[in-house]
């Protein structure tokens, strides 16, 4: 089953759930202009989306200080 990233959301379970989804299509590299744009528009329907993207953004964060091998 294709998991397909919604543009609105009814809780904030689900706007945490769209954010890794869309931290993980960004971190493939495969994302085209419209995609982008889709990621922009998603963060800016809902407070809770932006919300769920900086929690995704403070966990990158905070693995980025770990030394890679």
């Amino acid at each position: 089953m294709k998991r397909t990233l919604k543009a609105a959301h009814h809780s904030p379970n689900d706007a945490q759930e769209e954010a890794i989804a869309w931290a993980v299509k960004l971190a493939s590299g495969h994302v085209d202009a419209a995609q982008r744009q889709a990621f922009h528009r998603w963060r800016d329907q809902h407070r809770a989306n932006e919300q769920a993207w900086r929690r995704i953004e403070g966990i990158d964060e905070a693995f980025s200080v770990v030394p890679r091998e």
